[in-house]
């Protein structure tokens, strides 16, 4: 189990993949339902969009996730091909020292 911060979820949602393998779709999908945001939660959050920029109401705790090797291996491969396309960025950070990424 991994806690995970409203920021973190974000940052992971918009992480994952929208194709590849369908064992790796399968992983992606269930990861992404477990990363979802509860209509509760939505609601404490009071998502705020302005410009390119998104805010939030941070009354939510960190939430338990289970993530698996193959989930792991799979968000270490994407942080990996970020940091060398040179597109990290400050909201990878605590998603990269989670996933014990360096380079």
């Amino acid at each position: 189990m991994m806690e995970f911060t409203v920021g973190e979820r974000l940052a992971t949602l918009n992480l994952l993949p929208p194709e590849g393998s369908l064992l790796t779709m399968k992983i992606v999908h269930d990861l992404r339902q477990a990363l979802a945001f509860s209509d509760e939660e939505l609601t404490a959050l009071n998502f705020q969009q302005n410009d390119d920029r998104l805010t939030w109401q941070d009354t939510v705790e960190p939430k338990e996730v289970e993530v698996g090797v193959k989930a792991a291996s799979i968000i270490y491969d994407l942080l990996e091909k970020l940091n060398k396309d040179g597109k990290i960025r400050e909201a990878h950070l605590t998603l990269c020292e989670k996933f014990e990424y360096t380079e």
